[in-house]
């Protein structure tokens, strides 16, 4: 039988702590954007790490076309991103590092952990 795993958006103590809370986000996502604007609206001294999860356009796409919708695999994302990744094993947004180390994924998580926690660590 296997071992049961722990929920994927449960806050994670990361062993590097960091001076500095990090939201990685994307500009165009929604999830990502009210923890975004929850932080701000907590008064929350962040870091913004912008995330572009998307492989980018084919060699003579039409010069204003600078996304796609063709997610990255993960292993890219990994490469590309892996303190994000570190963060949010599933590779999405939005995610928090929290100075003290701990990692946070999942809007509802990240807002729940923002309005409980985010004081204690100050």
């Amino acid at each position: 039988a296997a071992a049961a795993r722990p929920p994927l958006a449960a806050p994670k103590k990361n062993t590097a702590a960091s001076s500095e809370t990090v939201l990685y986000s994307s500009w165009f996502c929604p999830y990502a954007q009210r923890v975004w604007i929850a932080m701000n609206e907590k008064k929350v001294a962040y870091r913004l790490e912008e995330i572009d999860p998307y492989e980018p356009p084919p060699p003579g796409a039409a010069s204003g076309n600078r996304w796609t919708k063709t997610s990255l695999s993960l292993a890219a994302k990994a490469a590309k991103y892996p303190a994000w990744v570190a963060a949010s094993p599933r590779g999405l947004v939005p995610a928090l590092r929290t100075r003290s180390g701990h990692t946070v994924c999942d809007s509802m998580v990240c807002l729940e952990f923002i309005d409980e926690d985010e004081e204690e660590e100050e």
